[in-house]
């Protein structure tokens, strides 16, 4: 058994004691913003609720679309869609049926319902276009109802017969009604619909309804109750569809007794397409009786199930899944049974069709909603300030919804935002509300904030060299020195007793050694090369002063002449020597021969007289020492030897 309508599915067939309201809306073709109301008839006394449908019709590929209702804000999204996607050749493809059960938003005592977009519509080929409102209610004067939907759940393709099979059999004494959900239907000419029941005209429809919009097109407004058939908001119950009055009385139009409905919507000219034809309702008498059954209810499951679901109360079942048995098939264990398994991996429309023992039977459908596991959209993340546990992690999950986050294993928490973390790898459990999960590793970096540095004055000088140094490194409150190899805890000044090029480095971190930051500067120490020359001296033999000499630091090789006040030579020689190096004895030839003698304790062979004296001098170093290669301010460098003096000496007898 399999049934079917515009090649769809029916999605439900149910036998009940009261009535059926349905009305709809259509914004305008080009609309952004709409708000409409849908009017219903009173109620009669003693009614209940049963059933509250509100059924939109998605043009275009649109994930979400958010919208008010009586006051409450609805979404529309993936878990409304109760068709396949399906295409759409003159409005665009993906379009889709979706429902919205408001049951519990609407009341018996209330006829007015105000519907408004609170996301901005888009454009006509991407937009939530048609919206209608289908209510069962209960009532113990009424006589049964038996009430059916028959969705659009494949193409808005070429004019094509379509068959509903298997219904409930039809008591034509009673109303037989008909209603048509449709949408952008402009007009009843280049623009319109003609319908075939059972091969027969039964009239040309399109243009607006009374409650929609611009080209919002034609929605059938009924309500059917004890027997009788009556149209709602200037639609009429006549025996065919005409301009926007999309409903009517088809008894004329099939046998007693009939169990299947052939139905054909033609195009009239526009691109040989059919227009948005979503939902046909129908609701008449049947001499079946109601009985009692029960079933799976909607559900929200992760990928792969398992799903075990029940029907219960007949004595036949077949199930189906998007209106397909062939894929019913894929979807569960059994499509003839009470428990089948569902396994599939994406959302599906199932319908259970519970026959009785007097051959008639419901239809009920049980959305599975089949979330796809937890995803990552985005994540963003703070390095931890290292030697801390303060990292960070905000997440951004693909769908909404509400989720656990439990990290490496510790208690699970509900917010998005995982904070004091510490460097390295983290095991992420992400839980769903329906217990879909996914693991994932994420790494934490550290950050080094802490930066050593100091400075030091001066930074070069002979030795012994006193160097003050400043200590300037911030996020750090831990600090150690070191010179060469020596290792100091502070450091404020340090003496440099020897000549040498030292490296200095600061050791700086603020909670850990494993934090630590470096700084280094090199500090140049030379030997202090020193010369002092006398200017007087005292050759009496009293064994204090007798020579004139030089006072020098390092070892030196000193060329020196002496020359009386008459520029005459008295002295001259050559020495190598340290400390003090004693050059003239003060005494001077009286026939000075070229060169002169060559000694340091006699120049002459006679005593020179008291008076002024003058010397030059050439002093070359004869070891080693660390100099600059550079001039620099106050300091001697290599380039300075041989060092040129001249100057004078007095002698004192």
């Amino acid at each position: 058994m399999q049934n079917n309508f515009y090649s769809q599915l029916v999605y439900n067939q149910e036998i009940f004691q009261g009535g059926v309201v349905g009305v709809g809306f259509s914004p305008s073709f080009n609309s952004v913003d709409f708000e409409g109301i849908f009017n219903l008839p009173i109620f009669p006394l003693n009614s209940t609720i049963k059933k509250a449908y509100l059924f939109s019709g998605q043009i275009g590929q649109i994930d979400t679309f958010n919208l008010q209702f009586n006051g409450t804000n609805l979404q529309f999204n993936s878990s409304t869609i109760i068709s396949n996607d399906f295409i759409s050749e003159i409005y665009g493809g993906n379009s889709a049926i979706h429902c919205y059960d408001v049951t519990n938003l609407v009341n018996q005592n209330q006829i007015s319902y105000l519907i408004k977009n609170i996301d901005q519509m888009n454009i006509s080929s991407k937009r939530f276009s048609d919206f209608y409102l289908l209510i069962e209610y209960f009532n113990i004067n009424s006589e049964l109802i038996n009430n059916i939907i028959v969705l659009n759940n494949q193409n808005f393709g070429d004019d094509i017969n379509y068959n509903i099979l298997d219904i409930n059999p039809i008591n034509k004494d009673y109303d037989v009604g008909l209603s048509l959900f449709s949408g952008y239907i402009c007009n009843d000419s280049i623009d319109g619909e003609t319908i075939l029941i059972n091969s027969v005209n039964t009239g040309v429809f399109g243009g607006n309804n009374l409650n929609s919009g611009e080209c919002g097109g034609p929605t059938g407004d009924f309500k059917y109750d004890n027997l009788s058939f009556f149209g709602l908001n200037g639609d009429n119950s006549s025996t065919i569809f005409n301009n926007h009055s999309v409903i009517m009385k088809i008894n004329s139009f099939i046998p007693e007794n009939a169990n299947n409905i052939n139905i054909v919507y033609k195009t009239n000219i526009l691109e040989n397409k059919t227009n948005s034809i979503w939902i046909n309702f129908l609701n008449y008498f049947s001499n079946c009786s109601s009985f009692n059954y029960s079933h799976s209810l909607d559900t929200t499951l992760c990928p792969n199930g398992p799903l075990l679901l029940f029907a219960s109360g007949g004595q036949i079942y077949t199930w189906l899944a998007d209106g397909s048995a062939t894929k019913a098939a894929e979807v569960l264990s059994c499509t003839n049974c009470l428990n089948p398994v569902f396994t599939g991996d994406k959302s599906t429309l199932l319908t259970v069709q519970i026959w009785n023992n007097d051959s008639c039977s419901v239809v009920r459908p049980i959305k599975i909603n089949v979330r796809p596991k937890p995803q990552l959209k985005n994540t963003t993340f703070t390095p931890t300030d290292c030697g801390t546990s303060n990292g960070k992690v905000v997440l951004e999950l693909t769908n909404q919804g509400v989720y656990s986050f439990t990290l490496d294993g510790n208690t699970p928490q509900y917010t998005p935002v995982l904070e004091n973390l510490s460097k390295g790898q983290h095991l992420l459990h992400i839980e769903d509300e329906y217990g879909c999960v996914a693991d994932t590793f994420f790494n934490i970096n550290d950050t080094l904030r802490t930066n050593a540095k100091f400075s030091f004055n001066p930074n070069s000088g002979y030795s012994p060299l006193e160097v003050n140094f400043l200590q300037q490194s911030t996020y750090a409150t831990n600090y150690q020195w070191k010179i060469n190899e020596n290792v100091y805890t502070d450091l404020s000044s340090f003496t440099f007793d020897s000549s040498g090029l030292y490296n200095v480095t600061l050791y700086a971190w603020q909670y850990d050694e494993s934090c630590i930051d470096s700084f280094s500067l090199k500090i140049k120490v030379y030997d202090n090369f020193s010369i002092s020359i006398p200017n007087i001296f005292s050759p009496n033999n009293d064994t204090k002063n007798e020579m004139f000499g030089i006072n020098v630091s390092n070892e030196v090789e000193i060329t020196y002449e002496i020359f009386n006040r008459w520029g005459n030579l008295v002295a001259r020689g050559t020495h190598t020597g340290k400390g003090f190096v004693a050059l003239w004895d003060g005494t001077t030839h009286k026939m000075f021969s070229n060169p002169p003698p060559q000694s340091p304790s006699k120049g002459g062979s006679r005593d020179a007289i008291e008076g002024t004296y003058y010397y030059t001098l050439s002093i070359e170093l004869k070891e080693e020492l660390l100099l600059p290669d550079n001039p620099s301010s106050g300091i001697l460098t290599k380039n300075d030897f041989p060092i040129k003096e001249k100057g004078w000496v007095q002698v004192v007898r």
